[in-house]
């Protein structure tokens, strides 16, 4: 069979750094297609725009504050700084449960460390950690 003919681990070696953002733009333009046709053929009122609450600007400023408090936690920490920015989302985002954002913050982290970093071999910035 052909598949015996491929050597170890010869996918993902492969897989570079310009994968990702590929994998990515892909994905946003199936979505985008699926977005306008479903705009397209479903009735007029299920296309309405209803009125929402006015934007939460805590959840918005605080996002921001995070954001640009992660610039330099990154150079610093390197991926040891997601769990922290996860978490100060989701808190700015109105995440009340202590346990459930400790938990979704390290797990996210982890994933990310797993995937990237062990299953596709891209380097993940460690910050003094890695030195």
């Amino acid at each position: 069979m052909a598949a015996d003919n491929l050597p170890p681990g010869a996918l993902f070696e492969q897989v570079g750094t310009a994968f990702f953002p590929k994998l990515l733009a892909g994905f946003l333009a199936v979505l985008s297609v699926l977005l306008m046709a479903s705009a397209r053929l479903l009735p007029a009122e299920a296309n309405e725009v209803i009125e929402d609450e006015p934007p939460d600007r805590q959840a918005f400023y605080g996002t921001l504050a995070v954001i640009l408090l992660a610039i330099p936690a990154w150079s610093v920490l390197g991926l040891f700084a997601t769990p922290l920015i996860m978490a100060g989302t989701m808190v700015a985002n109105g995440a009340r449960r202590p346990a459930q954002i400790v938990a979704v913050s390290l797990a996210a982290t982890v994933v990310v460390y797993l995937v990237f970093f062990r299953l596709f071999t891209v380097p993940v910035p460690l910050g003094l950690f890695g030195r």
